[in-house]
């Protein structure tokens, strides 16, 4: 071999040998992936808290407006009493009606009235009634109170018809509702005797 072949000779093997990287040991690599998993993580969770961020900004601007989220598992409970040959009004100081179904007349004892809630807690919300009659009736000037009853006791969930008035609302009070709670609807009247009329009560019950 000339001389001019071996330098080109050691030249190339020269080349090869620094073009060689170092041998990496598996505990090296195990290091690299784990440095580069927890580095995955540590971006998941910080693009988990930017998102919860921006939820939380957009649930404050709908509170800030008045927006209202829908309730989880809604289902409405109505009632129609259909008293229109007189006497509804003449229970005073009060009486009962089932809180839901179709029915001719008031009750008295209220454990006649009542029905049984589900076998999960539930609330009551949005209660709703308007008394009328087919035929023009005045209303006079007594109140109108309508209340839920829970286990034989009043709750929030009210709503008072005022003199000259045939509707009322409350959409404020949330009631609890335990489990296998016994249901009714009280009715009590205050002031001028008031004439039969056809009566008419829904509520809502949502999921806590």
């Amino acid at each position: 071999m000339s001389s001019i072949a071996r330098v080109s000779a050691m030249a190339l093997l020269a080349g090869c040998l620094g073009a060689t990287s170092p041998m990496v040991s598996p505990a090296q690599s195990a290091d690299s992936a784990a440095g580069g998993l927890r580095a995955e993580i540590a971006r998941a969770k910080a693009a988990e808290a930017t998102l919860r961020s921006i939820v939380g900004d957009l649930a404050a601007r709908l509170d800030a407006i008045g927006a209202t989220r829908p309730a989880e598992g809604a289902g409405v409970f109505v009632m129609r009493l259909d008293e229109t040959h007189g006497g509804i009004f003449d229970c005073a100081p009060s009486c009962y009606m089932p809180s839901v179904g179709v029915f001719s007349d008031v009750f008295f004892t209220e454990s006649d009235t009542q029905v049984l809630s589900p076998a999960t807690t539930i609330v009551g919300r949005d209660l709703a009634v308007e008394t009328s009659s087919p035929a023009p009736f005045e209303l006079g000037g007594g109140t109108r109170t309508f209340i839920l009853r829970v286990n034989g006791e009043d709750t929030a969930l009210q709503c008072t018809e005022q003199p000259q008035e045939s509707t009322c609302r409350n959409t404020t009070a949330e009631v609890v509702i335990p489990p296998g709670s016994k249901l009714a609807l009280k009715f009590a009247e205050a002031g001028a005797e008031i004439s039969g009329a056809a009566v008419f009560v829904s509520w809502r019950a949502t999921l806590p």
